[in-house]
């Protein structure tokens, strides 16, 4: 165990990390850009990265992420000599990756207490509702503007937070958050959030159950408590046109236009003559600077094969190959669905979206430190 004063540091620095989080949801309430809230927090985690390396090592999946961003780092300074890539895309990466070496290293000195992620939850759940209504009037201004667009990317973040339902020990407080969640992913229509929503939620209602097996009572209300969630849920989706023309367009094969933008970016890296290309890629931004759309690919293995070429998807693959090395060395079943659940929404999102460049993935890092702490499993866990 660190010493006292070492301890209060890092506890300090871990609250100040959720302010930072929080103040980034809600950057428009203050007198100053959001880079401030965004910039604080990578430095919180660059300082973590140090600190984790002298005190602990890094584990097998903090490796891979941290090669994955210094990967990133390279291509942005390097694409200096020909182009202006996008700082806001770097920062972005900076603040979802650092975030989860940032928080297993909060997990190794033991000090994501319950309370924390109790307080942590609630409190990251309140502050998404008002992001989301910023979020939905910033897109019906663009609408009234001459937009075609009025689906609000702001439900990522209550997908992001699903994950950290599954680490709260009061069943009764995850339970009203998760309906929040589910309120505003339906209300968001998009489509991704609430097909990588799905997995999540069975996790954690299997949980639910589980825990509550023996207990007759309990699993009734719960039985009756689920019955109406989703009768609720589907009254939602009947009662909003919008979202089940969605849904319909969907079932037509319409994608938005991403089955276009899929086919024509894969042809730009695989038809590509010269093997540079293919194993190195075009450069940070390849896909929106060179590619006849000037689009960015809307996948993320897509989007790293045209930018980063072969040895960028393998550098990215390794997180996901250290993820199941991580799952099969946790002891307790609880890690193991919280495990499943930041792997099941993360391998959605490089589907169908962006997944390292969104700064919402920076929330499921809260439940991924759970995985190295006391609060899961032996701190001394290496993967």
């Amino acid at each position: 165990m660190a010493p006292p004063i070492v301890q209060d540091k890092f506890i300090l620095i871990r609250n100040l990390a959720i302010i930072c989080m929080i103040g980034n949801l809600l950057y428009f309430l203050f007198p100053f850009p959001a880079i401030v809230w965004r910039l604080s927090f990578v430095l919180l985690s660059l300082y973590c990265v140090y600190e984790d390396y002298i005190r602990y090592g890094f584990s097998g999946i903090e490796k891979a992420i941290l090669i994955f961003t210094g990967l990133n780092l390279i291509y942005f300074f390097v694409s200096y000599l020909w182009s202006n890539p996008s700082t806001t895309t770097l920062g972005n990466t900076l603040y979802a990756l650092l975030a989860y070496v940032m928080f297993a290293f909060l997990g190794k000195e033991g000090i994501l207490t319950h309370k924390f992620i109790l307080v942590s939850a609630i409190l990251l759940t309140v502050a998404a509702i008002p992001s989301f209504y910023n979020a939905q009037q910033l897109a019906l201004a663009k609408l009234a503007s001459g937009g075609d667009e009025t689906t609000v990317n702001a439900s990522t973040i209550f997908l992001m937070l699903l994950p950290l339902l599954l680490c709260l020990k009061k069943r009764m407080v995850s339970l009203v958050l998760y309906c929040i969640c589910l309120f505003f992913l339906i209300t968001g229509a998009k489509r991704g959030n609430t097909l990588a929503a799905i997995i999540p939620s069975i996790l954690f209602l299997w949980m639910l159950f589980k825990e509550n097996k023996k207990n007759v009572f309990k699993i009734s209300l719960l039985v009756i408590a689920v019955a109406a969630i989703a009768v609720w849920a589907k009254d939602m989706v009947l009662s909003d046109d919008y979202l089940l023309s969605r849904y319909e367009q969907t079932l037509e094969g319409n994608t938005s236009g991403r089955g276009v933008i899929y086919s024509t970016m894969w042809n730009m890296w695989s038809g590509s003559d010269n093997i540079v290309n293919l194993l190195f890629g075009y450069g940070y931004n390849g896909t929106f600077l060179y590619s006849p759309m000037h689009k960015f690919a809307h996948s993320d293995w897509l989007e790293i094969l045209v930018d980063f070429g072969l040895l960028g998807a393998l550098f990215y693959a390794a997180i996901f190959i250290s993820f199941a090395r991580l799952y099969f060395r946790l002891d307790r079943g609880y890690a193991r669905l919280a495990c499943i659940a930041i792997v099941s929404i993360w391998l959605m999102k490089t589907i169908y979206s962006m997944g390292f460049t969104d700064q919402t993935l920076a929330l499921m890092a809260i439940p991924f430190g759970c995985l190295f702490s006391e609060y899961f499993t032996d701190r001394s866990i290496s993967a």
